[in-house]
Order: C-alpha cells, then structure tokens, then sequence
C-alpha cells in the first residue's frame, strides 16, 4: 500500500509528497534567514528610520512617498538603503511567499481531491493508508511550524518593515500574478514579540492560524486519527506501557500544533483533551515540537479551559514526585550497567549476539530517561517563567530528582557511546553475515565428517571403539548440514534447531559422556549450529529500532545548555573528545527528521536542507571543542611568561660556581610540565576520528586548526579594539604609548605561536600573517563601507568566514565602526593642518604653537609594527576612501552651491572676459581680484577645508607608501624588484600595445595591483580617485584662481623649510597640505584645467609684481602675493603636476631669477646650514650605529669592528647624500659655486671615512691605513677653510698647508718604516719580528717632520707662489700661481700611488705561499700541523688586510684624481667657477656618481677581504 501510493505514477501520493518536501525545505530556509535580519529593520535608532516604514505605508502612501521625494537627503538614504538591501530583502519575500504558496497550493490539492480530479483517490482513501495519512497529518502540521517560526524569530513590525521596503523597491510588485497583498495579510503582525514574550496576545496564536483558511473536515479526519491512531508505529519500538508517551511524541507535538487550528477542541471540549492528555502526556508535559522547538504546555494551554482542566491531572504534585522519582531512581542504576559495558572487552560479538535484546531495553530505557530528565530539567523560556506555575513544577521536579547537570551529561555520554559501539558492531556483524554463516557450515560439516571417520576405525582415537552404525547416521547429519540454505533462513533454523536436538540425544544415548574428545568434538558442532542460528537472526531491523529509540532530536537547542560541563570535562580531560564524538552523532540523528521526506521525493532542496542543519551542527561542535585551543592559549601565555620574566638567558661563558644559579630547575620543570598539557590537549583533539556529520566531514586536524585561528583571532580583534580607543577630547595624544602597547601585544601573541607551533603541528607564521590581514581587511571594508553606497554586508565578505568568524566589536567613536576607522581619525586629529605645520624634508608634524614635534615618520613604522604590512596597507586604503569621499562632497559642493547658480556663471564668466588673454596685465590686481573673491567668501571656506583634508590625506598616504616601500625593499628586496619590474613592464606594455589587440591580460591588473599596493610601489599625489568626465563645471580654472586668491596671503615662504607656511599661528592652514590638496584637484581635473589654471595664477602673479615695481623704488624686491604664488607653482612642478618647461615658457628668466634672489640666503648662511645638516644627520647615525653595536656582546675583535665600521659608514653616507641631494635641489644652495658644493661633498666624504680610516689605523697600523688617516685630517680641515671662509684669508690657508705638510710627512715616514718592518717579517712568515722600542721610532719621526714642516714654513713666507698650494680654485685665483701647486698635488698623488704598487706584488706572492702551505697540510705531520694550526690565523690575517689596504689606498687616490683635474683646467686657463645648475648633465652625472662610490667601493673591499680570510681560515 505505502509502495503503491508514493509510486512514481501515483499523481496523488507525488503531489503530496512534494508539498511536505517543500515544506521541510520552507523552514529550513526561514531558519537560515533569521541570522541575517539587517539590523536596521529590527530598530528605529537608525538613519534610516523616516524611510523604513511599517504598514502605515499603505495607508499614506502618498504623504510618505512625497515627503520622501522632497528631500535631497532622504532620497540619497533611500536609493543607498536600496541598493544596499534589495538583495536580502528579496530573499526574504521569497521565503515568506513560499509559505503563503504552500498553504495555497495545499487548500488546492484538498479542491482536487474533493473534485475526484485524482482518480480513485478520496479523503477517505488517503487516511487509510498509512503513507498517505503521515504524509496528510505532516502537511498541516509543517504549515503551522512555518507560521510559529517566522512568529518566533522575525517580529511582526520587522516583517512589515521588510514587506513595506521590499514593497517599494521591487518591481515585481506591478506584476499580474504577484501575490504580495496576500503574502502581506497573512504575515502581518500579530502582536507577539520574542523580546516580550511573557505577553501573550489575545486569541494568539488562533487568529494568525487561520488567516487562510484551510478545509473543516480535513482538520476534524487529521485531529481524529492523530488523536486515536500511532500513525507511525512506534509503540513496536517501545513495547512497554511505561514508553507510551515517549513511543508517541512525535505523534503528540503534531497533535498540538494541530490543535490550534481548531480552537473549540482546546477551550471547550473537555472530553477529547482528557483523551489527548491521557494518552499522550500522562507523565510528561513540556515537549519538542521541532528541531529544538520546547513548548511548556502549562504555559501554552494556560488560555485554553479545557485543555489547562485536561493536563491538570498531570501537572498535580504527587504525580510530578512518582514521575521525578522514578526516573531519579533509574538515572543511578543505567549508569552504572551502562559503565559496565562500555568497560573494555566486554561489548564484543558474541555478546552482542546472545543480548541483542538486553542491549535494545537498556538503550531504550536509558533514551527514555535521558528524554525526561533533559526536556522537564531544563531552563523555561521567558514565556514559561511568567506562569507561577511553571516555575513550582520546575522546582519541585529539580528537588525530587535532586537534579545534578553532571549526571545527566555523564548519562547522555554514556548512553551515545554504547549506542556507538553496538551499531557499529551490529553494522559489522550484518556486513559480515553471509561469511560468517557460511563459515560455520563448513566447520560444522568437517567436524561431523571427522567424527564418523572416527567410529569407522579408519582414524583411531582412544578409547573408541568402531561403531558403523553410529558412523552412518553422523554422515547423514553431515549431509544435512551441507544441505542448508542460507537464502532459505526460515527453514534452515528450524533444520537447525533439530540437528540440535539430534545431536544432544546421540550424545546421551550412545553414552558418548565418558569419551570427552567425542563429546567436545558433539559440543562444538552444537556451538556452530547454535552461532549459525544467531548469524541468521541477524536483521536490519534491531538497526532501525537502535535509530528510532536513540533519537536525540528533540534536545537540538536543549544540548546548549550542557556546553559549559562538556567543555569543564575536556579541560580536564582532553582524551575525552573521542567520547565526545559519539554525542555528536547521535545529536546528528535530529537531521533525519526534515531530511526524509525531502529525500523520498527526490528534491532539489536536499543539499542545501543538509547543508544548513550540517553546518549548524558543525558550528556547535567548534563551540565545544573551542575550549582546547582556548586552555592552549592560556598554557602557552604561561609559558611565555616564564621564558621572558623568570627563566635567565644562558651566557656563552658561564662559571661552574653560578651554573646552579642559572639552572632553575624548578621553573624549567613547570615550563616541561605546561608544554606537556599543550601537547595533551594536541593529542586528545586529534584522537578524534574523521566523522561524517550529516554532509560534512569534520577533519580533526583542520577543527583543531580552525579552533587556533578562532581564538587567535578572537584574541588579536580584542587587541586591536582595546588598545586602539582614543580620548579624542584630550589636548596630548597616547597615540604612541597604545601603538607601543599594542605592539608588545602582538608581539606577545606571536611568540606564542612561535612556540605553539612544533607541539600542534601547524604553521604557526602563515597562521598569524594570514589572520592578522583578514582581521585588518575585513574592518578596513567595515569602515569603508560608512564612505560608499553599495555596503558590503558579512555573508558578501570576502573576509568573513564562518569557521573562524571574525568578531564585530561595538565602537566608542560615532564616527568609527571599528578600530582601523578610529585610527584613522586619531592621526586625523593630531596632523590637523589648522593645529600642526608639515615639515617636508623631515616628513614631520609640529605644533604650530608650541613648535614641539607631533608626529614623525617613526610613526609609520610603529604602526607597521603593531598591525603588521596588512595593517598599514589597509590604513592607506582608508585614507584613500576617505580622499574618494571628500573630492566626491567637494564637486558636488560646487556643483550645488557655484554652478547651478545664475549668478555665479555669470560673475565667472565676467571674470573670464576680463582675464582674457592670460599674457595681459591687471590694472590694481588687489581691487580686481578682491571684488570677484567677495562673491564667493562663502563657497571658499568649505571649499578651504575639503582641500586642507584632502592634502592631509595625500600626505599621510605618502608617508604610509614610503614606509610599506622600505619594509618591502628590506624584507624582500627580490620580490620587490620583480614586482617593480613587472610593473614598469605593464606599464610599458599598455603604452606602445596595439589598439586591436588585448595584451595585457585583465586578471593580471587587479592582482599586480594588490602587490603594488602592500609593497608601497605607487605614487598617491599620481592616483586618480573620482571621474570627473560626466561633471558640467564651467569656467573652474577662474573659479579655482579665485579660491587661491582669496587665500595666498594666508601663506608666506619659509627660507628654512622651502616650503609655504601660514603667516599667522591664527588663521588655522598649513602651507603644504593647501598645495597638494589643490594639486590632487587639479589632476582630477585634467591637464587642460590646471594649464589654464597655471595661466591665470601667472597672470595673478605677473601683475601684482608690475604693480609693484610701479609704485616702489626698489625693483629688485618682489611682492609677496606674487612670491607666494610662484611658490605654490613651483611646489607643484616639484610634485609632478606641471612641467618646467610649461612654466619656461609663461613666465621669462628674469622674473624667475628675481624670485630666486628673493627666496635665496647669501653663500656664507648656505654653506653653514648645509654643514649643520650634514653633521646632524651624521651624529643622528652614529647614535643609531651604536645602539646596534650594543647588542653584539657576543661578537669579538674584528667582528665587531667590522660590523661597527660598516653601519657608519653606511648610515653617514645614506643620510648625507640624501640631505644634501635634498639641499642641492632647494634653493638654498643654487647660489653656491662649484668648487665651493665641491668642498661640502669633500667634507661629507671625510665624514664617512674618518670612521673607517681610524679603525683601520687602530687595529691595522699599516702604511696605508696611517696615510690616509692624515690625508682625511688634512683634508677635511682643507674643505672646512676653503667652503665657509673668505678666499683671501692666505694666513689660514698657510697654517693649514704647515698642518698638511707635518701630517704628510708624519705619515710617510711611519709608512716607509712600517713597510721595511713588514718585507723583513714577510720574509720570514712573521716568526722572527724584531721588538723595537715603540717611543724611539715615535720621537724619531716627530723630530723629522717638525723639521720638514718649519721648512716649508719658509717657502710660505718668501714665495707667494705656494700660498696656492691648498687653496681650492676660484675666481680670484691667478693662473701663473698655479704651476707650482699642479706640480707639487701631483707629486702627492703619484708618490704614495707608486710606492703601493710596488709593495702589492710581494704581498701577492706570500698570500700565494700560504696558500700552498694550506694546500699540502695533509701531507705534513702532527708537529708540523701543531705548527701551521698555531700560526696561519695571524699570517693569513696580516696578508690579507694588507692587500686590502693597499687596494684601499690606490682606490682613495684613482677616486680623488678631480683635484688633479681641477688644476689642469686652471692651468689651461679655464674658468673653475661654474654654477652646478650651469655644468652638463653628463658632468653633473659623473661628479655624483663618482662622489657616491667612494663609500660603496670602500665596504665592498672590506667584507670582499674578511670573506677571503674567514674562508680561508675555515678551510685551513
């Protein structure tokens, strides 16, 4: 019957089917919806409450409707809401019309059925057979759950409120077959609210029930057979009278929610609701309806007369104390026998077999308790807690039952492992039953063939005698056996059973007693038999009853309540997650429930239904199993703590006396015995095998995984939200103290996982990098989601996840939504340009108050050091959104307030006529130009503000570019040039590309893209943020000329920044972010605009200064409108918005050098600035360097020089080419003469290796190394003289020339003596070195060149010619003087030059000697090994450093030769004194690239030489 009627060609049954499949899909689908409610459909405090409307609407729709379409604002939230909302509010209309076409398409299958349209298929007919009566009873059910669902989870007002929206915004709406007013009656609210659910609407929830109504007498049949029939035959499953009520729950919570849609039966109609009670809840009154659904009925049936009369038996106290003592009593005793099964060895097959139906009782009592004790146990609703009722009846049931939570759950553990282990047994066992039932027949039959061959004397066995009779009749039992049929089960156990009994009779008849190997031989072919009997016993069936007794379905939201104690016992006890694996599968037994019906029809909804429960069942599971890497996390914080505060660093050398002190054998004991829990934890989680949970499959390595990165990512969201919350009232930011704090914190977290990581079996880096980017990108699109229309909502974002969600933490800040928003608008506050000046050379903020420092570029690195690249990266992308939004408002500003007013085109327009051509001059500029800038006062001072924030930005992007570029370089310099290079290649790709062929590849763009953003390769002031193509902005060149007009004598140039700055402290701007605020506009703007803007601003400042100079007697000195404004153009030519030539060609070269005169120092004050610089910059480095070096206590002797020399010299040479190319490119120095930036570059380079030089001298007294420690002494006081003092101080220059010579001849008299003491120990492998008196050879060379000097002392007083001789070359330098200077500098050069050379081919060949010394070592003996071991350390170390000094030396010279050059031009009579603006470009190329490879050359000689020694020595 039930086969015919769900047959494929049954339209009836098919049809029924498919609405009760349907239904099941409906719910799923309105369960997954209610944790996607947009949150401003649930309240009024909102911006968008004058929009989001109830069913008011329908009443006014036209006063609602127009008063919307009058206002700007709300027809902008409007079209947002839309846009951002349209999606989700579709998908819920689509649920909520799928329950209004449920009940549709049901009450027109009753119509066919009523009409006969379904042959031979009546009402009546349905009802009898049994499919179709479940399937009829199911339909009105499933309805009335849709119903109390949506009531229960979606509010009525959020429903009108989504109706309403959904309503306006779809156009659906104007469609013929929209059912919207339908669907709108039916869920309209009823008054219910979950947020006050302990009052109860009148006549609810009747009323809602039947706003469709459905067929009288289809509710009287299912009610009836509901009522009196076991539609599902479960009382098979539960024999005993006891289980009734549990046999028939299912049965029961249909029933109940049926009874709603006949009220009468409940309010009047005693007699049938005594029935129900009496026969559904006589000992039980709180049941499941679905999935978790618990209703109280004392709460429920409490408005309803008969009904609360009909369970008041139930409810009375002495039936609640039996019922709680019964099953109290009965908790203690099956956990016992349920311990005592599960102990191991007990539970096997064989005992399986014999108490199959032992097993089934106790499972099935142990369900039946746990079912009670879970449902009357647990917490009311808040509905339930307001009846007084409910709460006694609680009470006294937790009091009778004496109510232990740990009791329960151990039940509950219990029993799913049992029922675990037996189905897989049993599973096993039916897989195997042919095998096994065949195999016994085979032993059976050898064991009977055996035996006969035994009585026929052929296999004599002891003591017995032939017996032919009893021979035959065991071969036809044998024969017998072998003819059983295992597909013929029935007949083949009953032939079993009377070979039994044959047997039994053979053996006592035939006295076969007394012969015990006979007898075992009988014994053991009965045991077979006996085995083949069970095996064939064996059905499927004891599977499904294990399935239905062991349902779990009805505590899907009840377990919640039971998480803390299973989390407690794994903490305790992490082994326990295997048992734990059990409960989880019996939990999955719930899915049954909706997904049997859905599969029997075959539908589509099968997938996403099991999806749905799956992953919720999935999610659960994460939350238990949570607290293991919440307990790691704890144990490892631990640990770090001990490792940093307590445990002391080992030294390399440690006396025997303090060993004990550094042992601490006590806090390394307790780190062992913490790391051994973390690994415990480990292993108890990973203990768990791969389950199948409905359709997924949980992977305990990866649920361990997943639960790391949901508290790593729990823990470092928390971080970053506390730690980033600012006073935002206060004067003083701690903005550096929390990013410090914030630092360490992160810092703490991943040293953590640095520690984690090899006892867990994860990656612990890419672990943390990964999460700690989702968490920036995803609060980064949070925050981004306030500057744009179309919101990226969580189950859109690409950062959200549902296995490591991210949390959304309430902000402190309105105008914040998370901690990367207030970030932000802290730096914001604190760079405000109307409180703080931009310094650019240093990228520092200052107060323009106080002068203190606000901010700096070791800001950014902080930053990056807190959040990681992800987080500065997403901070500039902020910035960039918020520049976006900013440029949008200002357009639209002036589109408003300039453009689409009459009178402002006309005034431009005005003005345009009156500038025309840009090449005239303006009569009384100040007058002209005063009464077009008054027009417009208002427009400009939110104008002024939108361009301050939006250079703001643009500089705070820069800084943040330039950090993510060094990071970038540094840390990955490889890929960093590769990305540059893709880069540079794309670019070059899409410029000379053809137009009709795609070469560039459109996936490649965004991902490039990405990288080019992280690794800092972009240019902010270049970005283009908006489209301007669509904006009708007339005359906006004048417009802007206007604007700057009106704010150029705001602004003055500063000589010491070279940048512009506000005159007045008062007046709130800041010079720097004007000028790349109106730069990053004018590049929106196109290049037409800002020539024509450029234009206008030189016409500006072109008539002011003939103004001027009209009215002034000193023509030289240039008005400030007009200096101020050049300024700003040349400001923008430095950032790229113009070209040089463009503005060659507006403005003459008189003009400019006037400006230049202007905004220039004399030569004394540049030289001095720049000097100043050049040694701050160096002093700043060294302080650097030796920070560093402290830290290298380990590392002795040359190491550490090594080390120290090369980071200063590389940290001088850095900064001081970076200031003074800086310099050179300001106009401070453009004054200054070639040979006198020759002398600075000089004293730079004396800088950086006055460090390196020394040292060398230091360690390596050699002659190289000693002359050129007095050629930089020389010379730098040389470069000082000759930079920054007068040409014609010839005293100086004297005395500096008897230094130089003294110096000189110091140093080449130690350097003759020191190369005569080295040939003599080369010459004998530095074994036999000679030990002079060291103060001898001292006074001996200070007597020599004191003498030398006052010599050349004399020829200074009497030859006018040498005075020359150190003087650099200049104009007032005579060209018959300089013969003697040419000669005697060259002599300088070439005399130390030869003698270096001469000396490099004998140390050539002993290096070579050594190195054959080392090439034979296997060949000498012990003694001479001892020998060559004690001594080539030092000789390989002396020949190398001489040659590299010697190397050194010729470089320094070769390098050096544009002295030489100098003089040679003077001698040829050219003119030295040229302007460095004024030399070639190839000129000017090579002077910088030779002056930048004297540090480069240097340090790549010293690690080149300590590569070859420490080689050398390594090998030796």
């Amino acid at each position: 019957m039930a086969e015919d009627f769900l047959a494929e060609n049954n339209l009836c049954g098919q049809t029924l089917l498919r609405l009760v499949s349907r239904a099941h899909a409906i719910i799923a689908e309105l369960l997954r919806l209610k944790d996607f409610i947009p949150q401003i459909f649930q309240s009024d405090q909102n911006k968008y409450h004058e929009i989001v409307l109830d069913f008011r609407y329908f009443k006014e729709q036209d006063v609602f409707d127009s008063k919307i379409n009058g206002s700007d604002i709300l027809m902008e939230l409007d079209e947002e809401l839309r846009k951002n909302y349209i999606e989700i509010l579709t998908r819920f209309y689509l649920a909520f019309e799928s329950v209004h076409k449920y009940i549709c398409d049901f009450n027109t299958f009753l119509h066919d059925l009523d009409e006969g349209i379904y042959i031979q298929q009546t009402l009546e007919t349905i009802i009898l057979n049994d499919e179709g009566k479940q399937l009829m009873c199911e339909a009105l059910y499933l309805y009335g759950i849709m119903l109390l669902v949506i009531d229960n989870h979606i509010d009525g007002p959020v429903r009108e409120r989504m109706l309403v929206s959904y309503y306006r915004y779809s156009v659906q709406r104007t469609h013929s077959n929209s059912k919207l007013d339908e669907v709108c009656q039916l869920l309209r609210s009823t008054g219910f609210l979950k947020s006050q659910p302990g009052k109860r609407p009148q006549h609810y929830p009747e009323d809602y029930f039947k706003r469709i109504p459905i067929v009288p007498i289809y509710l009287d049949v299912v009610i009836g057979h509901l009522r009196s029939d076991d539609i599902y035959h479960q009382i098979a499953t539960h024999p005993h009278p006891d289980h009734r009520s549990t046999a028939l729950a299912q049965q029961a919570a249909m029933l109940v929610i049926c009874l709603y849609f006949t009220p009468d039966i409940l309010h009047n109609q005693t007699a049938k609701m005594r029935e129900i009670v009496d026969k559904f809840f006589p000992d039980n009154w709180v049941t499941s309806v679905y999935m978790g659904l618990i209703f109280n009925l004392i709460e429920v049936w409490e408005p309803y007369k008969a009904a609360r009369m009909a369970l008041s038996n139930t409810t009375q106290a002495a039936n609640v104390k039996e019922c709680s003592v019964k099953h109290c009593n009965q908790l203690d005793q099956l956990i016992i026998q349920l311990r005592q099964l599960l102990k191991e060895g007990v539970l096997t097959e064989e005992f399986l077999l014999d108490n199959m139906q032992k097993l089934i009782n106790l499972i099935r009592q142990s369900n039946v308790t746990l079912r009670w004790m879970l449902l009357h146990t647990n917490a009311l609703t808040a509905g339930a807690e307001s009846v007084k009722k409910c709460r006694q009846i609680r009470d006294q049931v937790l009091n009778d039952t004496k109510y232990q939570p740990v009791t329960v759950f151990e039940l509950l553990l219990d029993c799913a492992e049992l029922e675990l282990n037996v189905r897989e047994t049993f599973r096993t066992l039916l897989t195997e039953k042919r095998t096994n039932w065949l195999r016994c027949k085979n032993e059976c039959m050898e064991r009977l063939t055996e035996l006969a061959d035994v009585f026929s004397g052929t296999k004599p066995l002891t003591r017995v005698d032939k017996n032919e009779s009893l021979q035959l009749w065991l071969r036809e039992i044998a024969q017998q056996v072998e003819a059983l049929n295992y597909e013929e089960g029935t007949a083949s156990g009953r032939k079993m059973v009377q070979l039994i009994s044959a047997l039994e009779e053979v053996q006592e008849f035939h006295q076969l007693d007394s012969q015990l190997q006979v007898k075992q031989f009988l014994t053991e072919t009965r045991r077979q038999l006996h085995h083949m009997i069970r095996t064939a016993n064996i059905r499927e069936d004891f599977l499904i009853t294990l399935q239905i007794v062991s349902d779990l379905s009805y505590a899907w939201m009840i377990i919640d309540s039971y998480t803390g104690h299973m989390q407690t016992a794994i903490r305790n006890d992490p082994t326990l997650v295997g048992r734990l694996r059990a409960t989880f599968l019996k939990l999955s037994s719930a899915l049954d429930l909706p997904l049997m019906r859905i599969n029997q029809a075959r539908s589509a909804d099968l997938v996403s239904v099991s999806q749905y429960y799956s992953t919720e069942l999935v999610s659960y599971i994460r939350h238990v199993l949570h607290i293991i890497p919440q307990s790691m996390f704890a144990l490892v914080e631990q640990i770090v703590q001990l490792q940093t505060n307590v445990i002391k660093e080992m030294p390399v050398r440690l006396d025997k006396d303090k060993l004990k002190d550094y042992a601490q054998l006590d806090q390394r004991f307790q780190i062992a015995k913490l790391t051994e829990s973390v690994s415990t934890f480990t292993e108890g989680i990973l203990a768990m095998k791969t389950t199948l949970v409905g359709i997924v499959r949980l992977d305990p390595k990866r649920l361990l995984e997943e639960g790391i990165r949901r508290e790593l990512v729990r823990r470092m969201a928390m971080a970053m939200h506390v730690c980033l919350s600012f006073n935002t009232k206060a004067k003083n930011s701690d903005l550096a103290h929390k990013l410090t704090g914030l630092g360490e914190t992160m810092e703490g977290l991943r040293k953590s996982f640095e520690y984690i990581q090899d006892y867990v079996r994860i990656q612990g880096l890419r672990m943390f990098q990964e999460e700690t980017a989702r968490i920036v990108g995803y609060n980064v699109e949070q925050e981004c989601n306030t500057f744009q229309t179309n919101h990226i909502q969580d189950w859109q974002s690409k950062f959200q996840s549902t296995a490591v969600p991210i949390p959304r933490l309430s902000s402190n800040d309105p105008h914040s939504a998370t901690f990367i928003g207030r970030l932000a608008r802290e730096i914001l506050r604190i760079t405000d340009p109307k409180t703080t000046v931009f310094v650019p050379f240093t990228n520092t903020w200052y107060d323009n108050k106080s002068q203190t420092e606000v901010l700096n570029f070791l800001l950014f690195s902080q930053l990056e050091r807190a959040l990681s690249t992800s987080g500065l990266a997403g901070l500039d992308t902020l910035f960039a959104f918020m520049i976006t939004t900013e440029l949008t408002n200002l357009f639209s500003d002036l589109n408003k307030e300039v453009f689409r007013i009459q009178d402002s085109l006309e005034a431009l327009a005005e003005l345009d006529h009156l500038t025309a051509p840009t090449t005239a001059i303006l009569g009384q500029p100040n007058k002209t130009y005063g009464v077009y800038c008054a027009r417009f006062h208002k427009s400009f001072q939110a104008l002024l503000d939108r361009v301050l924030k939006i250079g703001q930005l643009q500089l705070l992007r820069r800084s943040c570019s330039q950090q993510l570029k060094s990071t970038a370089s540094f840390d990955s310099g490889l890929l960093w040039q590769a990305l540059e290079t893709l880069s540079l290649s794309v670019v070059n790709d899409v410029v000379h590309r053809d137009k009709s062929s795609d070469s560039v590849s459109t996936s490649l763009l965004p991902e490039l893209t990405e990288y080019l953003h992280w690794s800092g390769l972009y240019e902010p002031f270049e970005k283009i943020y908006v489209a301007t193509h669509g904006l009708d902005l007339p005359y906006i060149p004048h417009l802007l000329l206007l604007f700057i007009v009106s704010n150029v004598h705001k602004f003055t140039y500063s000589k010491q920044l070279s940048s512009l700055v506000s005159r007045r402290s008062q007046d709130g701007v800041d010079g720097t972010p004007f000028v790349i605020g109106i730069a990053t506009v004018l590049r929106h703007l196109g290049t037409a605009t800002t020539q024509a803007c450029c234009c206008l601003l030189i016409q500006f400042a072109r008539s002011h200064l003939e103004f001027g100079a009209s009215n002034k007697e000193n023509l030289m000195e240039i008005p400030s409108e007009s200096g101020t404004t050049l300024a700003l153009i040349e400001q923008w030519e430095k950032c790229g918005l113009i070209s040089r030539a463009f503005l060659n060609s507006l403005l003459n070269e008189g003009v400019w050098s006037l400006y230049k005169m202007s905004m220039s120092y004399c030569i004394q004050e540049k030289g001095l600035e720049l000097c100043r610089l050049i040694l701050v910059s160096c002093q700043t480095d060294l302080l650097l360097g030796s920070i560093r070096i402290s830290a290298w206590n380990g590392i002795a002797g040359p190491f550490r020089l090594l080390g120290f020399v090369f980071l200063v010299n590389q940290f001088a040479t850095v900064n001081s080419q970076s200031v003074l190319s800086k310099t050179c490119r300001s106009n401070s120095v453009e004054g200054m003469e070639y040979e006198q930036i020759t002398c600075v570059l000089e004293l730079t380079a004396v800088v950086c290796y006055g460090f390196l030089i020394l040292a060398l001298a230091l360690y390596w007294p050699n002659e190289a190394n000693t002359y050129l420690l007095f050629f930089c002494l020389s010379n730098g006081i040389l470069a000082v003289i000759a930079a920054f003092k007068p040409k014609e101080d010839c005293d100086l220059c004297r005395w500096n020339g008897i230094l130089t010579l003294w110096s000189l001849t110091f140093g080449f008299d130690m350097m003759y003596r020191s190369q005569i003491e080295r040939k003599y120990m080369a010459e004998h492998q530095f074994r036999l070195c000679r030990k002079q008196p060291i103060y001898l050879t001292i006074i001996r060379t200070w007597v020599v060149s004191t003498v030398t000097s006052f010599a050349a002392w004399n020829l200074y007083r009497y030859s006018p010619a040498f005075q020359t001789c150190f003087v650099k070359a200049s104009q007032t330098a005579k060209l018959d003087e300089t013969m003697i200077s040419f000669f005697w500098i060259l002599f300088f050069y070439l005399r130390p030059l030869a003698m270096a050379i001469k000396r490099i081919p004998h140390i050539v060949m002993t290096c070579h000697r050594q190195f054959q010394v080392l090439k034979h070592e296997k060949e000498l003996g012990i003694n001479g090994k001892l020998l060559l071991y004690k001594d080539h350390h030092r000789r390989l170390f002396y020949v190398v450093t001489s040659t590299v000094s010697q190397i050194i030396l010729i470089t320094w010279i070769l390098l050096t030769l544009p002295y030489v050059s100098q003089l040679i031009s003077l001698v040829a009579g050219l003119n030295s004194a040229m302007r460095l603006e004024e030399m070639p470009s190839l000129y000017t190329t090579i002077f910088m690239y030779i002056y930048r490879s004297l540090p480069l050359v240097n340090c790549l000689l010293l690690i080149s030489a300590f590569i070859a020694y420490f080689s050398l020595t390594v090998k030796g």
